[in-house]
């Protein structure tokens, strides 16, 4: 199976267990897609994230991007 092929079976897969409040939620939504969108890359990773155990440049940028993401569902919680 191709990186593309199995990136994509993870990311539907993904999808399938995202909270059912991610499709009312845009901010439920976008923290949800960008913690597939790590997830699957950490699966896939030839670099440093498979090798090492440690996030490669791209997955610490996807990593922060979930974070924010992350952040901003707390933060309307919390109002």
């Amino acid at each position: 199976m191709t990186e593309h092929a199995q990136a994509g079976d993870e990311t539907s897969a993904a999808a399938q267990h995202r909270p059912a409040s991610a499709d009312k939620n845009p901010a439920r939504a976008a923290e949800s897609q960008a913690w597939s969108a790590f997830i699957t890359h950490a699966a896939v990773c030839k670099d440093r994230c498979r090798t090492h155990g440690e996030d490669c440049e791209t997955a610490a940028e996807l990593r922060t991007v979930w974070r924010t993401a992350r952040a901003e569902v707390f933060d309307q919680d919390v109002k």
